[in-house]
């Protein structure tokens, strides 16, 4: 998986169904962000999964993706001068690196539940639908203690929030595929995308970011190489890579139509669903796999 979030996507991106009140949840999630964004150590360089989805909908578009990008550069831009250096961009991304997270009970049978075709490999796609299943069933009227039991097995958890209670029933989806990423992308030592049985069962794994590839996450969104990012440039980052998941998620459809005559049996039922709202619009936990 790192290999491909490596060359396709940015590491910043880390992180109400009616209609009356549509609009009133946006404005109020737009408002959070940007609260929590100027709220110092618990913000987005600490908590990248922080809420992008702002009407709650489980879409990201490229408004959401925007507004939350300004919020999350305000945060990065600790001297306000409207310009991210290489050094505040690092310092951001590094926050999280060598940070371990809490023990699981990830293990040999746990692993055979999520390596259906027996190759010894979980996927990111694998991975990810799983890790949505669980979620929705610690979030369903009656879900009990063991339903995070499982939900553990896949989100990321600090020792110290493990130790401390985390209440699942307020956990966002946008939170619980955001630690899912991360998860994921500690679990996977050797960066190939997948997890073996061994990378599965490590209880308790460390995030790994070397300053090189902070360095190429850095180049990629200074488009003009000037060795600072503009807000334009960050932004823009962004809705770039809201179009290449949107695309990359259609022609995954069409191929799958092409070779089994049905609707994305090659993808994701959730990968197929970003292609069904539209052009720049993807499902949170994508969002989320593809960002981190």
């Amino acid at each position: 998986m790192k290999k491909l979030l490596r060359s396709t996507a940015m590491v910043l991106a880390l992180g109400g169904f009616a209609l009356p009140v549509h609009a009133q949840n946006a404005n109020t999630n737009e408002t959070n962000q940007l609260a929590n964004a100027s709220s110092g150590s618990q913000g987005f360089c600490d908590r990248s999964w922080d809420q992008i989805d702002a009407n709650s909908d489980g879409m990201v578009d490229k408004t959401e993706v925007t507004g939350a990008a300004d919020a999350r550069f305000k945060q990065i831009d600790t001297d306000g001068n409207g310009e991210l250096s290489s050094d505040e961009f690092s310092q951001c991304v590094m926050r999280q690196s060598g940070q371990a997270s809490a023990e699981s009970d990830r293990d040999a049978k746990s692993y055979s539940s999520l390596d259906l075709n027996g190759d010894n490999q979980v996927n990111v796609e694998e991975f990810r639908d799983s890790a949505q299943q669980s979620y929705d069933a610690s979030q369903r009227q009656g879900a009990g203690d063991q339903d995070f039991v499982v939900l553990r097995r896949f989100i990321w958890l600090t020792p110290e929030e493990a130790k401390n209670g985390v209440d699942r029933n307020s956990m966002s989806a946008d939170e619980a595929a955001g630690r899912a990423a991360l998860n994921f992308s500690a679990l996977d030592e050797n960066g190939d995308g997948s997890l073996d049985s061994k990378e599965w069962s490590n209880r308790s794994p460390r995030l790994e970011r070397s300053k090189e590839w902070v360095n190429a996450k850095f180049a990629e969104i200074d488009a003009d190489s000037s060795g600072s990012i503009t807000r334009s440039e960050y932004n823009n980052a962004e809705a770039r890579l809201i179009d290449k998941m949107s695309t990359a998620s259609t022609s995954s459809k069409t191929q799958g139509q092409a070779a089994e005559g049905k609707s994305g049996e090659q993808d994701s039922a959730a990968s197929n669903a970003a292609s069904d709202e539209g052009s720049g619009s993807v499902p949170v936990f994508i969002y989320h796999f593809w960002s981190m």
